[in-house]
């Protein structure tokens, strides 16, 4: 922080100059329905009705007055054909995506037939339960797919950032904005949104810079006017933005104590925002008032995935964003593995529990593996965690030998991530003598399954009846993509034990060609919903 008299001096200076100004008040900036954002800052001229005009601008009107001239070399010759200026179009990223249709499992045309308005509320709306589901909608967002007929201005493109932003995949909603290569305001003020939660207040304050001076909102300018150490520009950005109205007056607080700690150090802290948004959260880090991430929306966790934070704000994070599969089992492994448990109990337990059953698979020791996957098994149910422990396991449990029960809990773990699971997850794995084990296993496999096969009536006899056989057809009359996020929610039903709904919803993922999503998410529901204190997902 600078002297505290320098900056008094500065807002002095920007008050005085501002004084004779004559610039109007405007109402303040609002945040927009995700995190942070709002209307576009008032834009204030130099020049004024009754000032002289100055020479500059009068050249400039009156070279507007003569018909403009083409460069000689641009000048038809006596009989050419004339020569034509043609607008090169803009990147349009409503189709931008890190996934050709083809990685993604879905067609070009999924939103064929449906309207811009069915599309993003669809969209928005979507919010999967089930780790299969929930992989599935995300390969939705990130794919490079049709946008529908008559998208306008980017909605589309915004409606999935903003989901992934909900979901808790920042990282993936900032790659998406950076393939995009969007340029407009709103996905400017995400992006800076998504590298203030990342850490990255530098590539943030780097795109602000590169951006159109009256597109974006005041507040972030003036963050990163004093993260570049030039504090006076920052103390006169604030006082003017406050003069005008553009900036909340709470936020207006924030910052003042953020460029001048001296009133936090007299203990006079500014007013909490009511709606924390991420410029907020680094605003309040920084003068010495953190905001606990556990309340906030779940994109804030990845605010403590930063090596500055603590071990135990690391874990915490890491678990909240895995059990929404925001982060990758194998981070949330590594970071587990980080130091030894510092108390018993609670996130201990499972870190303990995990580490005890990473050591005995490192060291290929079948007696200790079978002692810790029960303790690992039921503290990782227990948070909800099981898909991700299937899936930080799976490969290694498969090759190791174990005692009968041990083996039937490595199965039914591999089972929970069965559509995201390598085929040699399931090499070397013999038949179980349990038929609903058995049957689950052909399942994971890919094998062609029949009725009689499985146990019937309730959740498992009604999922057999969907998954055997040919597919249904697909109703006729409504875009693929509607269908599928119907088909997701209806799947989804079945964590609270709607049977019927789950079966219909499993068929039509698999009338829709996604045979191995629909195997996956209905393994998910049969093993998920039995375990005993689990924490659904």
């Amino acid at each position: 922080m600078r002297n505290s008299t320098e900056l008094r001096l500065a807002f002095a200076a920007a008050l005085i100059a501002l004084g004779g100004s004559g610039a109007m008040a405007a109402p303040p900036l609002s945040a927009n329905e995700w995190l942070s954002g709002g209307a576009a800052p008032p834009a204030v001229g130099a020049w004024r009705p009754g000032d002289a005009i100055p020479a500059d601008a009068a050249r400039a009107r009156d070279a507007g007055r003569r018909p403009p001239q083409a460069p000689a070399s641009w000048r038809s010759a006596p009989g050419d054909a004339a020569i034509g200026v043609t607008r090169l179009e803009a990147p349009d990223p409503d189709r931008a995506g890190l996934l050709s249709p083809a990685a993604a499992g879905l067609p070009p045309g999924l939103w064929t037939g449906a309207t811009a308005a069915e599309a993003t509320a669809a969209i928005a709306a979507s919010d999967p339960r089930l780790p299969a589901n929930n992989r599935l909608l995300r390969r939705l967002l990130l794919a490079q797919l049709d946008p529908p007929e008559g998208t306008e201005g980017a909605a589309l493109f915004l409606a999935r950032v903003d989901r992934l932003m909900a979901l808790g995949a920042v990282d993936a909603a900032a790659r998406l904005l950076d393939a995009a290569g969007a340029t407009g305001p709103e996905a400017i003020r995400r992006g800076i949104d998504a590298a203030l939660l990342l850490g990255q207040e530098d590539e943030a304050c780097a795109a602000l810079a590169a951006a159109p001076g009256a597109a974006l909102d005041l507040a972030p300018r003036i963050y990163c006017l004093a993260r570049a150490g030039d504090w006076d520009a920052a103390a006169l950005a604030l006082t003017g933005g406050e003069a005008m109205g553009a900036l909340d007056p709470g936020l207006a607080a924030r910052l003042h104590a953020f460029l001048d700690d001296a009133a936090v150090d007299e203990g006079l802290e500014p007013p909490q925002p009511e709606a924390v948004t991420p410029l907020d959260y680094r605003l309040l880090a920084a003068i010495g008032q953190p905001v606990p991430t556990a309340p906030l929306p779940l994109a804030f966790a990845w605010a403590d995935l930063g090596q500055d934070s603590g071990w135990k704000a690391r874990v915490d994070a890491a678990e909240r964003l895995a059990r929404a599969g925001s982060l990758s089992p194998a981070r949330l492994r590594a970071i587990y593995a980080e130091e030894p448990p510092a108390a018993s109990g609670g996130v201990w337990e499972r870190v303990a529990a995990v580490q005890a059953l990473d050591a005995g698979l490192r060291a290929e020791d079948a007696e200790a593996v079978a002692a810790a996957l029960p303790r690992a098994a039921a503290a990782m149910a227990a948070a909800g965690l099981t898909p991700a422990l299937g899936e930080m396991f799976a490969t290694d449990l498969a090759r190791m030998p174990l005692p009968e029960e041990a083996a039937a809990l490595a199965l039914d773990l591999s089972l929970t991530a069965a559509d995201v699971l390598p085929p040699q997850a399931w090499e070397g794995l013999a038949a179980p003598a349990d038929p609903l084990r058995a049957w689950q296993l052909a399942l994971a496999r890919g094998e062609a399954v029949a009725t009689a096969n499985a146990p019937p009536g309730g959740l498992v006899g009604a999922l057999a009846v969907a998954l055997s056989g040919e597919a249904r057809a697909l109703p006729e009359g409504r875009a693929t993509g509607l269908l599928l996020l119907e088909a997701m929610a209806d799947a989804d039903a079945g964590l609270e034990g709607d049977d019927v709904r789950a079966a219909r919803g499993i068929a039509a993922l698999r009338a829709l060609g996604l045979e191995r999503e629909a195997r996956g998410a209905a393994l998910q529901l049969m093993l998920l919903r039995r375990q005993p204190g689990a924490a659904m997902p």
